[in-house]
């Protein structure tokens, strides 16, 4: 019988989602099911290869688990350093869900620490390193340009109550 550990792709995305993999009530389909939460319905449809309604656990773990060696390719950066990249900005005040394309990220990136991020915008990964190799203090620059970022980038600063309004 087939198992979702003879897949190593698939049982490591598994696993780092927090799934025991032990678990006996859980069925190739099942596992299927489960590791379709790593694609959206729009890469499905554009793979081809996979389908819910004919196919059997036993045809879809190994298609599931090829799509997702392929998708790690496509995807130099891992999950880990986008979120990081997603804080250090983040933190800063940015509203990182509005930003939209690594340009965006890159011209927020430039307004913020302008002494150390210059230059045209290539990869997230390369703008993570570069803010990553920030000192703590350099970054807290930021701190001073966040004015400077357009409105529709900028988060919402919580609004301070006073003690009396709160009493």
């Amino acid at each position: 019988m087939m198992h979702v550990r003879d897949f190593p792709r698939s049982a490591a995305y598994l696993k780092a989602c927090n799934y025991r993999l032990d678990d006996t009530a859980m069925t190739p389909y099942a596992w299927a099911v489960c590791l379709s939460e790593a694609f959206s319905d729009e890469e499905l449809i554009v793979a081809g290869t996979v389908n819910f309604e004919t196919m059997t656990g036993e045809q879809l773990l190994p298609e599931l688990d090829r799509l997702l060696g392929l998708k790690a390719h496509k995807s130099p950066m891992s999950i880990e350093d986008r979120e990081s990249l997603k804080a250090f900005i983040g933190s800063r005040g940015v509203k990182v869900s509005a930003l939209k394309s690594p340009e965006d990220y890159w011209h927020v990136a430039s307004i913020l620490w302008p002494h150390t991020i210059k230059g045209e915008a290539s990869s997230l990964k390369r703008l993570h390193k570069l803010i990553k190799s920030m000192s703590k203090t350099e970054r807290r620059t930021a701190s001073v340009n966040i004015k400077a970022v357009p409105a529709k980038w900028r988060a919402e600063s919580p609004k301070r109550t006073s003690r009396r309004e709160v009493a």
